[in-house]
């Protein structure tokens, strides 16, 4: 799906950027090795705050609160390289 100005959603892009099939497979291990570097090379601020957290939480597992797109990239990162 697309959003109102016509881009994908970012667990879409997500998931097509790191050749899986299904966004379900972003949250297995070979997604996480898929989804390493993928999200650095986006520009946070052209998805919303929430778009980043729903993919963080929908990725990790875990929720939490950011301020800005991109913290929530940077966290994103942070957590695929197993910081």
């Amino acid at each position: 799906m697309a959003d109102r100005q016509g881009q994908p959603e970012l667990l879409e892009l997500l998931a097509y950027r790191t050749g899986c099939d299904c966004i379900s497979d972003l949250h297995t291990a070979e997604g996480y090795i898929r989804l390493r570097g993928v999200s650095e090379e986006l520009a946070p601020e052209r998805w919303p705050l929430e778009e980043w957290s729903d993919a963080y939480h929908y990725i990790t597992g875990k929720a939490a609160a950011f301020s800005a797109p991109e913290q929530a990239q940077k966290a994103l990162e942070a957590f695929l390289q197993g910081e």
